[in-house]
């Protein structure tokens, strides 16, 4: 079972089989031995918000939005991952009892899932390795929370430029990001009316931060280094 997992996460591109090998080390191949595989469909949500937390979830290939979900209704994307993320270690290591967000395949998605109980055992014996991924999930998480203090402060078409350097971040090609994606479902991933979208893209169309082309959207390098440029003014302007 364990050379079945190995040898399907030696296949994936990238550095997928070495970030798993740092992460167990000479242990890999008995923890692999008591997980298992998981594929999920593009669009289906695998982890919904307080579910029980019954492992962690290693993400091998794809990528996978995470989604708060609200009383009133409300879904917002506030991050999309990629290879390599790890679901559910942060709270394993918190102690807490469900999932803080849910989780939905936005592609064809590959994930090893390791029982909470394998996992926890694996992490006490190892107290340096718990100290390290406690360390980098707390700097993660006070990243994310200055990051989304500054994000509030925004007006919207800053917004936007945050939201297209992490897709041209993502981009599948070398020299520049094509986005074909409808107005609606951008709105969705960022919380905004489609309204808000229309004028803000228009606004960094007009300012050459990227260029709309009926439902598509490119951004050239030269675009990106705009932006980023943009956002590290306003961004230094806040910590002054």
């Amino acid at each position: 079972m364990s050379q079945t997992i190995r040898e399907q996460v030696r296949e994936i591109p990238g550095a997928t089989l070495k970030y798993v090998e740092e992460l167990f080390g000479e242990e890999m191949d008995k923890i692999l031995g008591l997980a298992r595989l998981l594929k999920v469909k593009a669009g289906k949500r695998f982890i919904t918000q307080n579910d029980e937390i019954r492992g962690i979830y290693i993400l091998i290939a794809g990528k996978v939005n995470v989604l708060e979900e609200y009383r009133t209704g409300d879904v917002y994307i506030f991050q999309e991952n990629t290879v390599p993320s790890i679901f559910g270690e942060m709270e394993i290591i918190a102690d807490m009892e469900g999932f803080l967000a849910s989780l939905l395949a936005k592609t064809d998605c590959l994930l090893v899932v390791i029982p909470k109980n394998v996992y926890t055992d694996f992490i006490r014996r190892h107290p340096q390795i718990l100290y390290q991924r406690a360390q980098f999930n707390l700097k993660d998480l006070l990243t994310s929370g200055r990051d989304n203090r500054l994000y509030l402060q925004l007006q919207s078409t800053d917004r936007m430029k945050l939201y297209m350097i992490r897709k041209y971040k993502r981009k599948d090609t070398e020299e520049h990001c094509v986005l074909s994606m409808t107005k609606q479902e951008i709105a969705d991933e960022i919380g905004y009316s489609q309204k808000t979208v229309l004028r803000a893209l228009k606004v960094l169309d007009q300012e050459g931060y990227l260029t709309v082309s009926g439902h598509k959207i490119l951004i050239k390098e030269e675009q990106y280094r705009k932006m980023v440029d943009s956002i590290e003014q306003i961004t230094c302007d806040s910590y002054k």
